[in-house]
């Protein structure tokens, strides 16, 4: 299994310099991996550095916490979309969710997933599994598939890592429309061809794989 077209290589750390990210960059390309997933700061950098089209750049927004109101978060999705980003690896309201604010959570879902659409972009829902319930997800899922977002991704990395069992539990749920990112303590190869099996479309990692 080629699983390098699968990999978002992501660098997240607050203490990064362009020197670092160039290194990561540099790395991503040399691997042949399907994206870099890096900080909004420093998105501009690399497209204006990287002249091929084809590389893709992902970033994140209202990471990792996901507070944000979603007006904020959908001005910073079409800012760091004008920057060069073409993927967007958004985190959800989780106090939304928690305190069934289900209304604010659709509308929430609903704006993030309009704006990249209209800005040709993709949108990767970060819902952390790690902090939520099956029914709670279930719900989510449910959202996600009203608004044609492209991908449900498993968690930030900061609040626990994926597992085999999340993965196929995500699955379960997802119709084919709606794909599936892995991201959170996957460090090799062998736990990344274990996920793409189980039903995963991308990986996200700091590792080199």
């Amino acid at each position: 299994m080629d699983i390098r077209k699968h990999i978002d290589f992501t660098l997240l750390r607050p203490d990064l310099v362009y020197s670092t990210i160039d290194e990561h960059v540099d790395r991503a390309i040399e691997m042949g991996y399907y994206s870099v997933c890096v900080p909004p700061f420093f998105v501009e950098h690399i497209r204006r550095r990287v002249e091929n089209e084809r590389f893709k750049i992902s970033t994140v927004v209202g990471f990792p916490n996901g507070f944000d109101s979603y007006k904020s978060k959908v001005e910073e999705i079409k800012e760091v979309i004008s920057d060069g980003a073409s993927e967007i690896d958004a985190v959800l309201n989780i106090s939304a969710v928690k305190t069934e604010m289900w209304s604010y959570v659709d509308r929430e879902i609903d704006s993030l997933s309009s704006m990249c659409r209209v800005k040709n972009a993709k949108l990767k829902l970060i819902a952390d599994h790690n902090l939520l319930t099956r029914d709670e997800l279930k719900i989510i899922v449910d959202y996600c598939v009203k608004y044609n977002v492209e991908y449900i991704k498993t968690g930030t990395g900061v609040y626990g890592d994926t597992t085999q069992e999340m993965v196929s539990f995500l699955k379960s749920l997802c119709p084919p429309e709606l794909k599936i990112k892995a991201a959170g303590g996957i460090r090799t190869v062998e736990q990344a061809e274990t996920l793409i099996k189980l039903g995963a479309d991308r990986i996200g990692t700091s590792s080199l794989l």
